[in-house]
């Protein structure tokens, strides 16, 4: 037998064995056997010297290939309000817009504000040119409603003490005008005696005294009536009792020329009508001594009064006239157009100005109809403007509008927000973020922590350095957050940035967010 070892290994020449004389017996057995085994055994040794491996001969075995950390950022998950957003985009509009137009028609002599001013309630806005004859016309009613004013007060206050004492004189006067008058005329019906041209003679000189009576009193009057003292209806009174004192004196007169000459048919006549004169002019003077003494009739004074107020009306009909030629600012704004200049005409169908109330806007919102049952008057918004890049403002939702566009199939929102800097102008396209719903303390993580694997979503957190690899139940997503039910503790760090062929239990480091 012949042993032979190779790159094949040990074994055993048969053709030698074969041309062994044949031997029988255990001791034979036994030998084979133990060359057999030294031989394997040698076999193994010259392998393992032939193997390559690490210097040191101590290593009977290699060592594993290790994994490189991935470098990963991780978030705790929390515990935080979600809340969910209905997103909308739509128009800045004014809270409140009015166009202004002047009251009264004219050219515009000064414009005193400019586009962007703010103005206050009732600030003066422009002017219109007054003519002399706006001026006049309040002027001639200013007039006119003082002289109403003076006949009113006149009648209210009633007869003056001296116009009393004329009334009383003028009476008195009067009764023995007529006594007079009948006396004569009884003197020329039976005829003269001596003791009537005495008489006569008599009557020429009271007639006379009479006269200069009257003459006294009429020049009186005339003058108070110069003075605006008297009415003329008392001049023309005291120009009677003059004419009649003068007829009388020269009827006394006469009388004496007839009673000297004797009657004649037509004295007689003449005497009759001055005793009617006589007593016309009597009873004249007691109905004005009962006037002034009663006063003036209610009648009177309502037409006074009448008189007093159409004056005043006149007079603040052009006081008005004058006030409207100034245009006034009706509530406090921003003067958002001007549309007139000086020296341009004026109307009331000509609007000047457009005023808007720009310290709190109203953003009109459109909101997909499917999300109109979860909106509610009172709502919080986020509203952002593209002119504004970075700025958000707060707004609520202050109106629904109750249908939907038939063109968008969209609903109104009329969401109020404040703007005290003015930031936001009418016109502006505004996007709007309307809270519809607030779940407090939900358990949630970054949405892009979660990956979904074969439908199963899945997150990774970090423990001891390693990645675990952690399947999870979500929920709800809202503003870039994502529920989680199951699958997370509060607390674990979570794999945000880096699980991109992350493996579970494979080493990581944790990097600094970029």
């Amino acid at each position: 037998m012949t042993i032979r070892s190779d790159d094949r290994g040990t074994r055993i020449d048969t053709e030698a064995q074969a041309a062994m004389p044949a031997r029988t017996g255990r001791p034979r057995v036994l030998v084979i056997g133990l060359v057999i085994a030294a031989l394997v055994a040698g076999t193994v040794g010259v392998r393992a010297m032939r193997r390559p491996g690490p210097a040191s001969s101590t290593t009977p075995a290699a060592q594993p290939q290790r994994e490189e950390p991935a470098a990963v950022l991780v978030v705790a998950a929390a515990r935080a309000d979600m809340i969910t957003h209905v997103p909308a985009t739509g128009t800045v509009t004014a809270l409140r817009e009015s166009k202004l137009a002047s009251k009264i028609s004219g050219r515009v002599a000064v414009v005193l504000v400019r586009e962007g001013d703010q103005v206050r309630p009732g600030q003066a806005l422009l002017r219109l040119d007054t003519s002399d004859l706006v001026a006049q016309e309040a002027a001639a009613a200013s007039a006119d409603l003082r002289g109403a004013r003076a006949r009113l007060e006149q009648l209210l206050a009633g007869a003056r003490p001296e116009e009393r004492r004329m009334a009383a004189d003028h009476a008195a006067q009067a009764a023995p005008a007529m006594a007079a008058a009948r006396a004569r005329l009884r003197a020329l019906e039976i005829g003269a005696r001596p003791q009537e041209r005495e008489e006569i003679a008599n009557a020429v000189a009271q007639a006379k005294t009479t006269l200069e009576w009257a003459q006294l009193d009429y020049n009186r009057i005339r003058d108070l009536y110069q003075q605006g003292a008297v009415s003329k209806a008392q001049l023309d009174f005291a120009e009677v009792q003059l004419r009649q004192a003068q007829a009388a004196y020269d009827t006394a007169r006469q009388r004496q020329s007839l009673v000297n000459e004797g009657p004649r048919a037509e004295e007689i006549q003449a005497a009759r009508a001055a005793v009617a004169q006589a007593g016309a002019a009597h009873d004249a003077a007691q109905q004005q001594l009962r006037l002034v003494n009663l006063g003036p009739r209610s009648e009177e004074i309502e037409a006074a009064r009448a008189l007093v107020a159409r004056a005043e009306a006149a007079l603040a009909a052009a006081r008005l006239r004058i006030q409207d030629a100034t245009l006034t600012a009706p509530f406090a704004g921003t003067i958002v157009q001007r549309m007139v200049e000086p020296g341009e005409s004026a109307s009331p169908t000509s609007p000047a100005f457009l005023l808007a109330q720009l310290d709190q806007v109203i953003v009109e919102l459109s909101v997909v109809e499917k999300y109109r049952t979860q909106l509610r008057a009172g709502q919080p918004v986020i509203v952002t403007v593209d002119a504004l890049p970075g700025a958000t403002f707060q707004g609520t939702v202050a109106e629904i509008r109750p249908a939907a566009s038939v063109t968008t199939r969209s609903f109104t929102a009329k969401v109020t927000v404040r703007n005290l800097e003015g930031a936001l102008r009418p016109g502006m396209f505004a996007r709007g973020a309307i809270t519809v719903a607030v779940r407090p303390g939900v358990l949630r993580v970054p949405e892009k922590a979660v990956v979904v694997t074969a439908g199963q979503p899945v997150v990774f957190i970090v423990r001891d350095a390693r990645a675990v690899r952690r399947e999870v139940s979500a929920g709800e997503r809202a503003g870039g957050f994502v529920e989680i039910t199951a699958g997370v503790v509060d607390g674990d760090q979570v794999v945000v940035e880096g699980q991109e062929g992350l493996t579970d239990h494979r080493p990581v480091t944790l990097r600094a967010p970029r």
